[in-house]
Formats: C-alpha cells, structure tokens, sequence
C-alpha cells in the first residue's frame, strides 16, 4: 500500500529536481584549456575540437541524473554529429572502466568519452554538482551551461543548437576561447 505513495513521492522529488535545474551563461575561465583524458588515457584539451559545437557533459556512474540524461545526449550525437557538433561524455568516475562498461551496456558507444582525472577540471571552472553541461560555440567559447538535467530532446534545447549550428566556423587562429555570451536563456529548465 505504501509502495505506490513512495512511487509518486519519488516521481514528484524527481521532476522538481529536473525543473529547478539552473542555467548560468557567463564564466570567465578560458574553457578551452580544460585538460582531459580521452578514451586511450591520452592527454586532450576541448581547444583540440574548436570549430565544432561543443555540448560537454561531466557525469558518473554513480549519478542517477547523470545516467538519466545519457540516452538523450546519445540521440543528440547522433542526430547532430555529421552537422557539426560533437557530445562529449566526461566522467569524473575513478575507474574509467566503470564509464567505458556503462556506455557498453547502454548502446552509447558513440558517445566520444573521456575522463576528468581527481575531477581537476570541474574545480578548475566551478562545477559544483552532476551532472553539469557546457556547451560551446564553433569559436571556443561557453555559450551555456546547465547544472542539472534538462529534457535535451525539448524543441527549445533543438532550436538552440541548431542556432548554434547556422554560426559560420572561426577563421583560423580567430575568434577568443573562453569568452562567454548570453544566448538569452534559449535553453529553459
């Protein structure tokens, strides 16, 4: 009998998390410099995939919003990644093993992964939960960022990233990473 209510109470819980996911649009720090590990334990920077739209999702295994959102953040990569944007998986798991077997399990092996290492690279720019998501424009620089989850399969988040995508690649060596702009809250919670 009590099941049910503790159902509904979890559902309940679970949505006004969702909803009060908020959305900050302005940090400072040059994001393209945030020092990662690729799939191989290679060193890698977001600097290395300038020109492409970045959306750059810090996660765990171990975050039930984090896994919540995956599957939607797989379907965008593959609905966006051959128009010029790329999902990156950044798992802040102390085991990259643990990342690696849950994209396996999941069907989400074309989502890129990588690892933030001791998470450095979440204190480094001021992350202070999961899941955290930053997205970037084509020149490098933050446009957005989402602490919490969001429906990434919203009409709104779609527009957004396909304004993102209309935005001409930099020229070479233009354009400064890091700086932010507002995009007028286009991605709503």
């Amino acid at each position: 009998m009590h099941r049910p209510l503790y159902r509904y109470f979890l559902t309940l819980l679970t949505a006004l998390v969702v909803a009060q996911a908020p959305l900050a649009s302005a940090h400072a720090a040059p994001i393209g410099a945030a020092s990662l590990l690729d799939h191989e334990s290679n060193p890698t920077t977001l600097a290395d995939h300038r020109g492409r739209v970045l959306v750059v999702n810090f996660w765990a295994t171990w975050c039930p919003p984090c896994v919540h959102e995956m599957p939607m953040l797989g379907t965008l990569q593959q609905l966006y990644s051959k128009h010029g944007l790329t999902v990156l998986a950044v798992s802040v798991d102390g085991d990259p093993n643990l990342a690696k077997k849950f994209l396996r399990q999941h069907k989400l092996q074309h989502l890129p992964l990588y690892f933030d290492p001791g998470q450095r690279t979440m204190r480094q720019y001021n992350m202070p939960r999961l899941p955290t998501t930053i997205i970037i424009a084509r020149g490098g620089h933050e446009v957005n960022r989402v602490e919490g989850i969001i429906n990434w399969l919203a009409p709104e988040v779609h527009a957004e990233l396909q304004s993102l995508l209309r935005e001409p690649p930099p020229l070479s060596g233009a354009g400064a990473v890091g700086q932010s702009r507002n995009l007028g809250g286009g991605i709503r919670r």
